[in-house]
């Protein structure tokens, strides 16, 4: 297989399941370059919304362990600096994760 650009591999944690109502707590990407160089980035987020009970028991963050995180404006142009240009891949990428990024 020939790969002519970077692959970034991503996964995301949210306050909920409402691709409109929630928003991102957490974002772990990891960049693989054509030349098997490999680039991470974890990303805690501090949300407007308050986490829901579901969501906590299925990742584990509660609305305290990000009272001293940034909000996703601070990170927004980060982000889209880390992905551009590349593939994407993950698990539910386009029913999920990449609608609500």
């Amino acid at each position: 297989m020939i790969v002519n650009k970077p692959v970034v591999v991503f996964d995301i944690e949210t306050t909920g399941l409402d691709i409109i109502k929630d928003q991102i707590i957490d974002i772990s990407l990891i960049k693989i370059g054509i030349d098997s160089s490999e680039k991470v980035k974890n990303l805690r987020i501090k949300p407007n919304v308050k986490i829901s009970t579901e969501s906590t028991k299925i990742h584990g963050i509660k609305d305290k362990d990000l009272k001293n995180c940034k909000p996703f404006k601070f990170y927004a142009k980060e982000i889209f600096n880390f992905i551009e240009g590349c593939d994407l891949g993950g698990f539910n990428i386009l029913k999920f994760d990449l609608p609500i990024l």
